[in-house]
């Protein structure tokens, strides 16, 4: 009977550290973080239906080389900061998001972006998505070529 007990902790053991360590799509308070993928996001900036605001992550010199049209550049490294920095959104022309406001954020990869989007997460925004795959996998450049 304790040698069932025991297979049985064991088992239930696995199943939660192995659930725990898979949930990559997950914020650290469990809340599921939303994608979005390129088609999505190129219907999206497309059809110009939604107000929303899209935010690259990458460094400046990357995000003047080339960019998703309409985004704004702001840096992970300096997000928290710039986030709520009505200064900053004047520069840009755009008033900062609210809580509720749409917010897609991508990096060079799709782990920035889940990145990108814990953060904003944490200091209170709720409706933030990341690109899937980054901005690699929307690359116009790149689609032309194909």
């Amino acid at each position: 009977m304790n040698k069932k007990v025991l297979i049985k902790s064991s088992i239930l053991l696995f199943i939660f550290f192995f659930s725990f360590a898979c949930s990559t799509d997950k914020d650290n308070k469990g809340a599921e973080l939303k994608q979005i993928s390129s088609k999505e996001l190129k219907e999206k900036i497309s059809k110009q239906e939604e107000e929303f605001t899209l935010i690259d992550l990458r460094s400046k010199e990357k995000f003047h080389k080339e960019n998703i049209q309409g985004a704004v550049n702001i840096p992970i490294d300096s997000l928290k900061s710039k986030i709520a920095d009505e200064d900053f959104w004047m520069e840009q022309y755009l008033y900062p998001p609210e809580d509720s406001t749409q917010i897609i954020v991508y990096g060079a990869d799709e782990q920035s972006g889940v990145l990108g989007t814990q953060e904003l997460m944490k200091v209170g925004f709720k409706n933030v998505s990341y690109l899937k795959g980054g901005y690699n996998s929307y690359n116009i450049k790149r689609d032309k070529l194909m």
